[in-house]
């Protein structure tokens, strides 16, 4: 069994605006129904479940009403993406060995059907996950303590993406420990607890997360040319 945590449940303050990017219109339709019809795509036996503020709860199952979509199974989510994916992996009760999971960010509506298929079959075989990653172009520079910076070896670095896919059970003992500010996605979590074995696979430029104005821009005319 694939399941499939898709975390919409922050503010996006880094956006700005009343409303969280994850329900902002990309060409008539809300960025986070692109992610949700993704994923029920997939030709593999899943559970789909979306993790959704208690706020924006009833907007979102208008939204869906509208449009005629099933917003499927809905958690509410936490105070940390942590919490809130934490919130997810509880919701899906008891797991098989040879369980899967996806979690993936809502605000990504441009993922692919390969980047999905490829994390899947990365932990089929038996690592204890996979993510997406991209290299890196602009050059990167670290700030010391003194506040001045030195220039950092890009070759070796990537930019992580989602869906991240692990290992169900160990995902959830992962999720066990107490929580730390170090924790900004799955891959560092299962790091610390000690599943270290995390496959990197070839992200996609398009998978982009929607953060600023900007990044719709972007998506739309991804949209228009795919």
């Amino acid at each position: 069994m694939v399941h499939v945590i898709i975390v919409a449940a922050g503010k996006g303050n880094r956006f700005g605006g009343e409303l969280p990017k994850q329900f902002l219109l990309l060409n008539d339709k809300p960025v986070l129904m692109y992610s949700l019809e993704n994923f029920r795509e997939i030709n593999y036996k899943k559970n789909i479940i979306t993790v959704i503020s208690k706020e924006m709860t009833a907007f979102w199952k208008k939204e869906c009403s509208a449009r005629g979509v099933d917003p499927g199974k809905l958690i509410e989510g936490g105070s940390t993406r942590w919490e809130s994916v934490r919130n997810g992996i509880l919701a899906l009760g008891s797991l098989g060995p040879d369980d899967l999971i996806l979690v993936h960010d809502g605000a990504r509506p441009l993922v692919t059907n390969k980047i999905i298929n490829d994390i899947i079959d990365s932990v089929q075989k038996g690592h204890d996950g996979a993510i997406p990653v991209i290299e890196l172009y602009d050059s990167i520079r670290q700030i010391i303590d003194n506040g001045s910076s030195v220039g950092i070896d890009r070759s070796n670095l990537r930019a992580v993406q989602t869906p991240q896919g692990f290992n169900a059970i160990k995902l959830k003992t992962a999720f066990d420990r107490e929580y730390d500010e170090r924790f900004t996605d799955e891959a560092t979590v299962m790091q610390t607890a000690g599943y270290s074995d995390i496959e990197l696979v070839k992200g996609d430029r398009r998978n982009l997360k929607i953060t600023r104005p900007i990044d719709l821009k972007i998506a739309e005319l991804f949209l228009q040319f795919q």
